[in-house]
């Protein structure tokens, strides 16, 4: 959903996907059942015309209530909801002065794009348009109250590509210093790729070792003349294996193998085991180009941040907010 909505800006200007955090919750969050609410009051007015009531809240903190339904709450835990609740009228605050400001410049969203959208969070989130449907009436929503708050959340993503996002400016230089600096950071560990052979205790093990060395005995046949029907499961390919998560057992007898190599016998599991190293890679640090967006997705967060914090700042400083919370 997120790279959708900013896909064209995003191909101009690399602004990470940062730009809508601060803006989605209030449409991909759980739907929940939210109970209708006898007492009512108002918590914030806006420019004097935008009120939020405490109907308006308690809608937004039900996912986070219910899990204390029937429960009678401590001391810390009516300061956690009551801090909760300022931290969200707060953000609900911020949601309308952000979709006031991109109503004010312009911007729009088509019923088409809507469509689209819509057909995006079904499919990402592998339901059915009934399903949605009967989501929103548990939480006693109607279609088009859910499509204009999706349509003011893609407004919202908009202004903060145009006027956040596109100010955001990463250079290769910093991006190759980042690189320098956290070179460990993108260590790749070595890699063993391993068949294993497991004989009972009554099968001379060095025996048939030097069979496989010799050549007249692939591992296939090695397992199927050997192994123990319930251990033959457990034998053959192993696959791709980090190194540093192997066993010690197993880590001395490969320690001096080159692929080809048949270790020596070691107990596991009761039986004697032996391992063939097909191949290893040695530890190398993943090059820049494999890590180059991570790299990039790291130096832009703080940089969006900052400069969100100052465009909301600036937005909040020239309206007029009453909070009665």
């Amino acid at each position: 959903m997120i790279g959708n909505i900013l896909r064209d800006f995003g191909k101009k200007n690399r602004t990470v996907s940062l730009v809508v955090l601060f803006t989605l919750s209030s449409i991909i969050a759980p739907l929940s059942t939210v109970p209708a609410q006898t007492v009512d009051r108002i918590v914030a007015v806006i420019n004097g015309n935008k009120i939020i009531t405490q109907y308006d809240l308690n809608q937004k903190m039900q996912p986070l209530l219910a899990r204390y339904e029937g429960q009678e709450l401590t001391v810390a835990q009516k300061k956690q909801l009551l801090d909760t609740k300022k931290q969200l009228l707060d953000s609900m605050v911020n949601d309308y002065l952000l979709t006031s400001e991109a109503k004010a410049l312009g911007l729009s969203v088509t019923q088409s794009e809507l469509e689209n959208q819509i057909n995006q969070i079904k499919n990402s989130n592998g339901i059915t348009e009934e399903i949605l449907e009967e989501q929103l009436r548990l939480q006693k929503m109607t279609r088009a109250q859910y499509e204009e708050n999706l349509k003011d959340s893609i407004l919202r993503h908009r202004l903060l590509s145009l006027m956040v996002g596109r100010k955001v400016v990463v250079t290769d230089q910093e991006i190759q210093d980042y690189y320098k600096a956290h070179t460990k950071d993108y260590a790749q560990d070595k890699q063993v790729h391993l068949e294993l052979l497991l004989l009972p205790l009554s099968v001379d093990a060095m025996a048939v070792r030097k069979e496989l060395i010799d050549g007249k005995l692939t591992f296939e046949q090695a397992i199927k003349k050997y192994a123990t029907k319930q251990t033959a499961a457990m034998c053959g390919d192993m696959g791709k294996l980090d190194w540093n998560e192997l066993s010690p057992d197993w880590k001395a007898p490969l320690e001096d193998l080159k692929a080809g190599d048949v270790s020596v016998p070691f107990p596991l599991s009761g039986q004697n085991a032996l391992l063939k190293l097909i191949s290893a890679t040695s530890s190398e640090v993943k090059p820049l180009s494999e890590v180059h967006d991570a790299i990039y997705e790291s130096i832009s967060k703080p940089k969006f941040e900052k400069l969100y914090d100052d465009y909301l700042a600036k937005l909040r400083n020239k309206a007029i907010i009453d909070i009665k919370l």
